[in-house]
């Protein structure tokens, strides 16, 4: 599917998500690969090279992305995915308690310390988890 120039370019500027593992791409200005699906800013068509794997990229000199990580596979790019579910699932057992579940207790549910859990929480909604300590 994004196996011409054009077709990889265009699923760059879309930043289209069927991208994210098909190939990598470098810029030659600032030296870094990335995935498709990178939230960087969009370098000028001139400067962009298309790799078809990270190892490729990197044996050209190239250095990963500290946003996307393209070198790590995409099982890790799946965490916030993860992370989402254990969110959904802590949020039903705090609704089916009527708030009287403790944070110890669905961090443990999730299999989570509850120090953990509670960033997760934060970074996925947005606001710390309303339980008892």
């Amino acid at each position: 599917m994004f196996t011409n120039p054009e077709r990889r370019w265009q699923a760059l500027r879309t930043r289209d998500p069927r991208s994210a593992s098909a190939f990598t791409y470098a810029v030659t200005t600032t030296r870094i690969y990335c995935r498709p699906t990178c939230p960087a800013r969009l370098a000028r068509r001139a400067n962009v090279v298309f790799f078809d794997t990270a190892p490729e990229a990197a044996a050209a000199g190239f250095r990963a992305c500290k946003r996307c990580k393209p070198a790590q596979s995409p099982d890790a790019a799946s965490a916030r995915g993860r992370h989402e579910d254990i969110v959904r699932r802590a949020c039903e057992a705090m609704h089916a308690t009527g708030g009287r579940a403790t944070l110890r207790t669905i961090a443990g549910d999730a299999g989570l310390s509850p120090r953990y859990f509670h960033g997760v929480f934060k970074k996925v909604v947005g606001v710390t988890p309303v339980l008892r300590v």
